[in-house]
């Protein structure tokens, strides 16, 4: 019944006049509490299921998911955020006891970690790789150089509350806080691993000093540096308080935080701000996103922002999480699944290397049957035949080959479904275990289940 499940995420919302399609519906995904790609083929989903905690896996950008890990433990942690340094790590944190979970063989198993004693919520994990990583909670921050195998804990800085960590190297990491007695203002610090300091940068909003019964406050509730001078922060400010209208901001550093600008500021519905998540594929293309179903997209480095129409399936997801599968960015959502981008808003440079985003819509390619139990067919249509002498190749949900093999081929006379009649490609499968897996010929890719 679970393979079907999965099976049903590539076909179910396909229909939507938006450019974001949904690749993976709410009845599976709930609440994505973090969606991550630390290469442009393996993408992470971690979900808050309402049963249990679960991590989806996808291989090919995006396009389809599949489940590779429900956490089995006796007590039910609501998962807060997960990340991977690369397809072969990965550590999310709960919301009961300062537990964080690791895995080292791409999300299959997990091994629990206890940083704190009591109901004290890890957040704001950081990793920079295996090695380097930053979570906090109510009252201490831990930082580990080896992959949380060890760690140190240390005291939370003059009671405030951090947002957003970002590595920069192995010895800068980057953030907000918000002093608990000054919730009007942000400050701007990086902190320095090896020398344990914060070093303040920048005030954002309200310095310490301002009257903090003003009408009108800023906040930047999640930050993303493309490089060491360049950074972004999305957020809201209000105006008016007894109208309680938000506005949508974004701002940008060009000197690595030291001063920042605003570059977008709309009063648009919902007015609770774009308080959510921002993510950049590069210098010049970026996503900032808000609740509800709040879009707002740069192709110029963030001198002009528009709102993305979305699709009425996103309207009322009460959260979003943005990030790129190389040039192609996707949302995941609480209570509406997760969409991929198909627009052409985006600018890129002409990719000379073959690799970036390389793999070709999977509507060049049928597998049947599908799940396959002994054999799987693949017939492929005009475009499929430029690659009908490649071999086949056949990956499970971790990104790994498991057939290269040169296929039977046959031509058949008549067209198939949805016009696929060029030839069959026949590769025997019985030899597989039981799970998803991904045929790749050339640049194309498509997902079969085995029985």
């Amino acid at each position: 019944m679970k393979l079907w499940i999965i099976f049903l995420i590539v076909i179910v919302g396909r229909l939507n006049s938006s450019d974001w399609l949904m690749v993976a519906p709410s009845s599976i995904t709930y609440k994505v509490q973090s969606i991550n790609c630390p290469d442009s083929n393996n993408c992470f989903a971690l979900i808050d299921h309402p049963s249990t905690p679960v991590l989806y896996k996808s291989i090919d950008q995006g396009r389809n998911w599949s489940l590779i890990y429900e956490n089995n433990i006796e007590r039910y942690p609501s998962v807060v955020e997960g990340i991977s340094p690369n397809p072969n790590y990965y550590f999310f944190t709960e919301n009961i006891y300062s537990f964080l979970w690791k895995s080292n063989d791409g999300g299959i198993t997990f091994k629990k970690i206890q940083l704190d004693l009591g109901y004290l919520e890890l957040t704001n994990l950081s990793v920079l790789d295996s090695n380097y990583g930053f979570v906090s909670n109510k009252y201490s921050y831990f930082i580990t150089k080896d992959g949380w195998e060890t760690f140190v804990r240390l005291p939370r800085l003059n009671n405030v509350t951090l947002y957003s960590p970002q590595f920069l190297d192995s010895n800068i990491l980057v953030m907000t806080l918000v002093s608990d007695k000054n919730p009007y203002g942000f400050a701007f610090v990086k902190y320095y691993f090896n020398e344990n300091r914060f070093d303040t940068l920048s005030f954002l909003g309200f310095n310490s000093g301002s009257d903090q019964t003003a009408n009108d406050f800023q906040r930047i509730y999640h930050i993303y540096f493309v490089n060491d001078t360049l950074g972004f922060g999305c957020g809201s400010s209000r105006v008016h308080q007894e109208k309680k209208e938000y506005f949508d901001m974004i701002y940008r550093t060009t000197d690595g935080g030291y001063t920042w600008e605003t570059v977008f500021r709309e009063l648009n519905y919902p007015e609770v701000g774009l308080d959510n998540n921002i993510s950049f594929a590069d210098e010049k293309n970026g996503i900032a996103v808000g609740f509800y179903g709040k879009i707002a997209m740069t192709n110029d480095g963030g001198d002009t922002w528009v709102y993305e129409p979305h699709p009425n399936d996103m309207k009322n997801c009460r959260k979003m999480q943005v990030c790129w599968a190389g040039h192609t960015p996707l949302i995941g959502t609480w209570d509406r699944g997760i969409f991929r981008y198909e627009g052409d808003f985006f600018k890129f440079p002409e990719d000379t290397t073959g690799v970036e985003d390389n793999v070709i819509t999977n509507n060049e390619l049928l597998i049947t049957p599908n799940p396959a139990s002994e054999y799987i067919e693949i017939r492929y249509n005009t475009v499929g035949a430029v690659y009908m002498s490649a071999s086949v190749e056949i990956y499970n949900v971790l990104g790994v080959c498991v057939k290269n093999v040169n296929p039977t081929l046959r031509h058949t006379p008549a067209p198939l479904e949805r016009g696929f009649g060029e030839g069959v490609l026949k590769v025997d499968v019985s030899d597989l275990p039981t799970g998803v897996y991904f045929v790749r010929i050339g640049n194309l890719v498509e997902m079969f289940v085995k029985e």
